[in-house]
């Protein structure tokens, strides 16, 4: 398959995000296990305030020995809450994903060997003590004649289920980054299109009020809505997220800070915005692009108490301003040139 670059890129920022925003106070952020590809050379990360150490890449004897530590850990505390993270290629079979390692195809009659078979991942979690449980699938979900015509076991479980261990009443949500048997898609040299999306809920678009904790949540369910309306929003129709799993709709991170949501600002006509100085303020925010030829995209924290305004070069059109409101999911303005 076609060597791709956006993943290490996507684990990057999601990791960043952890680190920085994830907030549970009933599961606090305790450890993560990160393994990443990338070329050329090893994948480096760098811990806020520390040194940047090398990341063993994602081989599947690599993925496995993470896998157990991380295992253990998952499975000392009923509240504990379990994140698994994945960003590369996939392929399914009927309903099946299966995410391709970096050693994928090294066994020349049976390439699928080093592969993660998610769905019986899902299932071996169930003997996990964590009773929340979220498996994160950033890969599409194609499903070429090969794998369809093959009769072999397919991909790595991870854990092996046994319906004799599982735990009743679990909450495990799967979030798959395109429909059945469609693609995933990304852009070179940045993050995939759905990791994007999905920080981008994670940071605010998804947020709902918490009226006991006088905060703001983001919910399971919220999340994989909000993150499709962006997808769907970005490009057009042809990716969307979707939900899978034994979800319950589930608290997956407080915010910290105020929400933040995205805004697109376009000119009518288009041509014009190349005239057009725009500013976004309220009192606490203030946001400001020169004269440039298309959309104005942005994020701003919620407020409903801002101006949009436009002032034209060379008085090719008249000012324009306008009281706008900007709440989550995301805000579409137009300024019309006359």
């Amino acid at each position: 398959m076609q060597q791709i670059d956006m993943p290490p890129r996507s684990v990057r920022s999601f990791v960043d995000w952890l680190v920085a925003d994830y907030r549970n106070e009933d599961a606090p952020l305790g450890s993560i296990e990160l393994l990443a590809s990338s070329s050329p050379g090893p994948f480096q990360y760098r811990v806020p305030g520390g040194t940047a150490k090398t990341v063993e890449a994602a081989t599947t004897p690599r993925v496995m020995d993470a896998f157990e530590r991380w295992y253990e850990k998952c499975n000392k505390h009923v509240n504990n809450v379990a994140i698994f993270y994945f960003c590369g290629h996939g392929v399914n079979r009927g309903v099946n994903s299966y995410l391709l390692l970096e050693d994928w195809g090294a066994h020349a009659n049976n390439p699928m060997h080093e592969s993660i078979d998610l769905l019986r991942f899902q299932a071996g979690m169930k003997q996990c003590r964590a009773q929340t449980q979220f498996f994160i699938s950033d890969a599409c979900r194609v499903a070429p004649w090969a794998i369809m015509t093959s009769e072999s076991q397919l991909g790595q479980p991870l854990i092996v289920p046994d319906s004799s261990k599982s735990r009743k009443n679990q909450n495990s949500t799967i979030v798959y980054a395109a429909g059945e048997g469609l693609s995933a898609f990304g852009e070179k040299s940045k993050q995939t299109y759905f990791t994007r999306a999905f920080i981008a809920a994670l940071e605010g678009a998804a947020a709902e009020r918490d009226v006991d904790r006088n905060g703001w949540r983001v919910n399971s369910w919220n999340l994989v809505e909000v993150t499709s309306k962006l997808l769907q929003w970005r490009l057009g129709g042809i990716q969307s997220a979707s939900l899978g799993g034994d979800s319950r709709n589930t608290l997956f991170t407080m915010l910290h800070k105020t929400p933040m949501v995205p805004v697109d600002v376009k000119c009518e006509p288009p041509a014009a915005s190349r005239f057009a100085a725009l500013t976004l303020a309220c009192p606490h925010y203030s946001f400001g692009r020169s004269p440039e030829l298309g959309t104005w995209e942005l994020t701003a924290p919620i407020c409903n108490d801002y101006l949009l305004a436009a002032t034209f070069r060379a008085n090719r059109y008249r000012s324009f301003d306008l009281e706008v409101g900007v709440t989550p999911p995301l805000q579409i303005f137009t300024v019309t040139a006359q």
